[in-house]
């Protein structure tokens, strides 16, 4: 039997962190998704909202 991949549940500070170190830092989404092993596309949408 196969375990379903859980769904991750980052935390509003931890996604505001992110979100900041990209907007205010100047560092790359795809850098700053590596560093914190987040897809890129998500890290994005962050962005966006």
């Amino acid at each position: 039997m196969k375990l379903k991949p859980t769904k991750r549940h980052d935390s509003v500070e931890f996604k505001l962190e992110a979100v900041q170190q990209v907007v205010l830092h100047h560092q790359r989404v795809i850098d700053i998704a590596r560093s914190l092993a987040v897809d890129a596309s998500t890290l994005r949408k962050w962005i966006r909202q």
